[in-house]
């Protein structure tokens, strides 16, 4: 499919056995809202685990504005739907594209995982550099926590649980780059 999905209504309801006449309007508020003025970026609080080196535990967190959309097909969409909301909107994969999102890359949040532990040694490195005024670090790490906002845990913590690996997820994240453009709005 070329066609993404957003979820939304966690927080109004996740069961439409239960909808009220007061749920339902918001949903339409809240549709009408997505309508007018887009989609609103939120900032998940994101935190990923690794592995560093022999006895050293990596962690990333990030806090990054930012839209999720998935290409889970309707057909496989009950849990999906109990975890986020019954409004879906869709959108064309382009529309994502063009405001530079694009698929997670999943990892599996283990305290050995090496992509997580190389990450983090990277920004460790980076912040030694900015902390010695070395000119750009800051630009480079400020590019390399864009990179971080796609990576994204594939199941709990230490666990092979698969939890998130389903959820076929897409982002698209904020940039001053798509707000200079006009594709993005602070």
């Amino acid at each position: 499919s070329k066609l993404l999905t957003y979820w939304t209504g966690r927080g109004i309801q996740q069961e439409a056995i239960s909808l009220t006449d007061d749920m339902r309007a918001r949903y339409v508020d809240r549709l009408r809202d997505i309508l007018t003025n887009g989609f609103w970026m939120m900032v998940p609080k994101e935190e990923l685990v690794g592995h560093a080196g022999p006895g050293k535990p990596a962690r990333i967190e990030y806090r990054t504005p930012m839209r999720c959309f998935t290409e889970l097909r309707l057909s496989r969409s009950q849990p999906h739907r109990n975890r986020y909301g019954l409004l879906v909107v869709v959108v064309d994969r382009m529309f994502v594209l063009e405001r530079s999102g694009g698929p997670v890359q999943y990892v599996r949040c283990h305290h050995d995982e090496p992509i997580v532990g190389n990450l983090a040694i990277a920004f460790d490195w980076l912040n030694d550099q900015i902390n010695n005024k070395i000119p750009r670090a800051k630009d480079v790490r400020h590019a390399l926590f864009l990179q971080a906002a796609f990576l994204k845990r594939m199941s709990n913590t230490d666990t092979d649980d698969c939890a998130f690996l389903d959820e076929f997820e897409w982002r698209m994240v904020h940039t001053d780059h798509q707000t200079t453009a006009g594709r993005l709005v602070p």
